[in-house]
């Protein structure tokens, strides 16, 4: 008698010690996911910046050598994207017609081909999409 005694009371915090330790791996094994899931998250997230700062950088790149190379016209070194890509358009505007369609042309097929090969992507669904969400 005395000895069931004495081994129900060890059992007893035995089993309780157990399913602490299976609910404390559960809860680790939880955390271990969504630490994944962000580290994924921010991947998706870098990747897609970076492929969209290539696109705009590359589209930038077509405008300046467009503007300096065919229209002659000089570009301050660092000029901002957007102001090079209003010149160009301002440009454009004022170069005799065979040459304006001839250039408007190759940079619509130039851009095409760059958005092929990199397109500008919403980075926030990307993430929303491959992971659902942070």
């Amino acid at each position: 008698m005395r000895g069931r005694r004495l081994r129900n009371m060890l059992l007893i915090p035995l089993v309780l010690l157990a399913v602490l330790a299976v609910v404390g791996a559960g809860v680790m094994a939880v955390l271990a996911l969504y630490g994944i899931q962000d580290e994924r998250a921010d991947a998706i997230m870098r990747t897609c910046e970076d492929q969209n700062h290539r696109h705009d950088r590359t589209t930038a790149t077509l405008d300046r050598l467009l503007l300096e190379r065919v229209l002659r016209r000089r570009v301050a070194p660092g000029a901002p994207a957007a102001e090079v890509t209003y010149r160009l358009l301002a440009e454009l505007k004022r170069a005799p017609s065979p040459l304006r369609m001839r250039l408007v042309v190759s940079r619509a097929s130039t851009q095409l081909l760059i958005d092929a090969l990199a397109p500008r992507q919403d980075c926030e669904a990307r993430v929303q999409r491959f992971v659902g969400g942070r």
